[in-house]
């Protein structure tokens, strides 16, 4: 999705000043090494497509940060987190950066308290942030503009689970 694109992009420009970053970056091993012989390097290229796609990726020092982006439902992006961390390790442009640490990132431009939650929950950065330009976007897509769950609810339900949620969010 192009928002979502806009979105990383602007953020990663205004927060990363100077940072080497990838968009729409490959995570996985090469074909090779999980068994598959390309004959040359364009096979190689292009069963290196078949692996996911990181939304962007921001090379080190000091880590390597993974940003998936997210217009709405941003919970869903969670999940796609988890395996991109689990990836990265096998990721050959990646391994030239050596043992850098990895920090994932959740942006989303439509705050979701349970989102923010499960992040925490799961060692992800949320990052909440709406450049100018969002509210003329929503307003495209009213229909996906929504209020998200009541925060003291999902607060509520976390700490009956025992797992209070009292940090501040991260931004």
């Amino acid at each position: 999705m192009l928002a979502e694109t806009r979105l990383v992009s602007e953020w990663i420009a205004a927060t990363y000043p100077g940072r080497e970053w990838h968009l729409q970056f490959r995570v996985g091993a090469n074909p090779q090494s999980v068994g598959l012989a390309p004959g040359d390097e364009e096979e190689v290229r292009l069963l290196r497509n078949l692996n996911r796609r990181v939304d962007a990726v921001i090379a080190p020092p000091p880590d390597v940060v993974i940003v998936e982006a997210k217009m709405w439902d941003p919970t869903t992006a969670i999940g796609r987190l988890l395996e991109y961390r689990l990836l990265l390790p096998a990721t050959p442009d990646v391994q030239k950066w050596g043992g850098a640490p990895v920090t994932a990132v959740l942006l989303t431009a439509q705050h979701d308290h349970i989102a923010e939650v499960l992040c925490r929950d799961q060692g992800i950065r949320y990052v909440w942030w709406e450049p100018e330009w969002i509210a003329d976007f929503y307003a495209k897509y009213p229909e996906r503009r929504r209020k998200m769950a009541f925060p003291g609810l999902v607060d509520e339900l976390v700490r009956r689970q025992g797992n209070v949620a009292s940090e501040p969010p991260l931004t």
